[in-house]
């Protein structure tokens, strides 16, 4: 899917951990009507954060790992969870 503009639902300011995640899944949850498509890299915190606050059910989840050697991009991963 290309976009031509995002919205930024949600945001944390700090470190990278699962209560920052958590946070952030939470409050995107809080703020949007129905169950989006979410797209991530490929760190830890974000399936749990994801099931945490959606659970399994009608979760649509996919991440996009791309691997870089250097400042050069090598290969891209793309992945439906």
């Amino acid at each position: 899917m290309v976009s031509e503009s995002r919205l930024v639902v949600a945001h944390a300011v700090g470190e990278i951990k699962q209560h920052t995640t958590d946070k952030v899944v939470g409050l995107t949850k809080e703020r949007l009507a129905s169950r989006s498509l979410f797209v991530t890299d490929g760190l830890k915190q974000h399936p749990k954060a994801l099931l945490k606050h959606y659970g399994k059910l009608g979760l649509k989840y996919a991440q996009v790992i791309k691997h870089r050697q250097g400042r050069r991009l090598t290969k891209v991963v793309k992945k439906v969870i």
